[in-house]
């Protein structure tokens, strides 16, 4: 506590008041005329926001502060390891599903080339036996001798065994389905007035195949797929300038 060693004199007072003082112990010191000496101690506690109680709570707060600071950012800390988990998951699973795409897009691709060739072969195969068939019964109309009967028997049967058969074109329309199925599968949707000829010959025009190529696989003439093309546009309203070919291959 602050020394103040100057006496002061009151009079006719039976207090005495003292101002500003910090919290501390102090002695008063008094003294009479007749220099009898008297000595009183006082202590002035400090404010309650000071006190020992008070700082014990202040403690208190602070620790259960951060505590609750340190739960707060466990939880956000948690979360957040379970958000990039989660988001972690998303990218992984997407990568995976663009992989499959990715695969089933190029079997696709495969599938349809070899479709393709498949139908290919298909058509030059029957014209070859037809054209082979056709040379063979002018052959025996003209009465030449060197084919028999028997030979020309034999040559028919295995040309007629090896055109296709309907046994051949159900197996060649169930891989053809199963290949264009998502594309068939919208078409339907998109245009459910198209008959089965109208999907099988888009399908052909996706494929990109050559009109003298379709042509036989409807066993029609060129001018027959023509008009056959003229109502698939019709029927879906593609204007004139569509090229129908690159509108189905573009198609999806």
């Amino acid at each position: 506590m602050p020394n103040q060693n100057e006496w002061k004199e009151i009079e006719n007072q039976s207090s005495i008041q003292f101002t500003n003082l910090s919290s501390g112990k102090y002695i008063l010191q008094l003294k009479r005329n007749d220099d009898i000496e008297k000595t009183v101690s006082f202590e002035i506690l400090p404010p309650w926001y000071l006190s020992t109680m008070a700082k014990l709570i202040y403690l208190v707060l602070v620790f259960t502060l951060l505590y609750l600071l340190n739960k707060y950012y466990e939880r956000k800390l948690t979360g957040e390891k379970q958000r990039f988990q989660l988001e972690n998951e998303r990218l992984v699973h997407k990568h995976q599903i663009q992989l499959e795409n990715q695969r089933l897009h190029s079997e696709n691709q495969i599938k349809n080339k070899e479709l393709a060739n498949a139908t290919l072969q298909l058509v030059q195969k029957n014209e070859i036996l037809q054209d082979i068939k056709d040379e063979l019964i002018e052959i025996r109309k003209t009465g030449d001798h060197t084919l028999t009967g028997k030979d020309f028997q034999m040559f028919m049967k295995q040309i007629n065994e090896n055109l296709t058969t309907k046994s051949d074109k159900k197996l060649f329309d169930m891989s053809f389905n199963d290949v264009h199925e998502v594309f068939l599968s919208k078409l339907k949707k998109e245009y459910p007035d198209l008959s089965a000829d109208d999907l099988k010959l888009a399908t052909y025009l996706r494929m990109n195949l050559a009109s003298k190529d379709i042509a036989p696989l409807f066993n029609i003439s060129l001018r027959g797929l023509e008009n056959k093309r003229y109502r698939l546009r019709k029927k879906m309203h593609l204007p004139t300038e569509t090229d129908v070919n690159d509108f189905f291959v573009n198609y999806i």
